[in-house]
This record gives C-alpha cells, sequence and structure tokens, in this order.
C-alpha cells in the first residue's frame, strides 16, 4: 500500500485527514479500520443531510494519555471516532448513529458537546 493523500475521500463527506491526529497520519495497518469509521459515518451524514464534525479520531499514544483516554482507547487503533454535528442535540445524533450504522460503543460527552462512537464487539452505552 503505497502512502494515501491526506485529501483522499474515504467516503463521500470525509477526508482521510479529518482522521488525523494534530497532522500525524493513522499509521498503514489501522487504514482498514479509518475507512470502517468514515463508511459508517457517511451512512450518517447521508440521512441527516448536515456536516458531522470529528473532533477526535484516531490518537497517537502520547496524544491519548494527553487528553485523558483510557490506555487501551479505541482510539488508539482507528476504531473510534468523537463527532458533532452543528444545530444536533446529542441525543438526537446518537440515535441516528445507532439506528444506522454498526457502531457499538456509544459515549455522551455534553460537557464538551461530543458523542464518542466505536467498533467495540458488544454494545456499551455510558457518558463523560
Amino acid at each position: 500500500m503505497k502512502n494515501i493523500s491526506p485529501e483522499y475521500k474515504l467516503a463521500e463527506h470525509f477526508k482521510f485527514k479529518e482522521f488525523f491526529c494534530i497532522d500525524i497520519a493513522p499509521p498503514k495497518k489501522y487504514f482498514a479500520n479509518v475507512l470502517l469509521c468514515a463508511k459508517e459515518l457517511e451512512k450518517v451524514r447521508q440521512f441527516i443531510d448536515s456536516p458531522i464534525i470529528i473532533t477526535s479520531a484516531w490518537r497517537t499514544p502520547e496524544w491519548n494519555a494527553y487528553v485523558g483516554g483510557v490506555k487501551k482507547s479505541y482510539h488508539l487503533y482507528g476504531k473510534a471516532c468523537d463527532i458533532k454535528v452543528i444545530g444536533m442535540p446529542l441525543v438526537d445524533l446518537a440515535i441516528f448513529v445507532a439506528r444506522l450504522t454498526e457502531f457499538n460503543g456509544y459515549g455522551i460527552c455534553l460537557a464538551r458537546n461530543f458523542l464518542h462512537v466505536d467498533m467495540r464487539k458488544n454494545l456499551m452505552v455510558f457518558k463523560y
């Protein structure tokens, strides 16, 4: 697999660079995970017809520690995103994501206004 441009479209509305951590691309071994997240988010984007803002996706271990992420965070493997939609309540966004995607992890952070979604095997819902 050759280097992928940051501008490469993983899905119609999501570029590869949106999944970077502070301008650092995810390692190639996590590309399939990142691509799957983009494709799942695209389902929601198409349905709601509004931009989804990714506030955090793949993370370096150092950045994950800095932001207080758990040691085995799904972000470390490109299997998680923190998202929001301007003007949409997080609960509504969570309902759309749950109905339309294969994500199983849902974390609602009202204080910082984002929804965490991840590709864990079993359903888990939590709040920050």
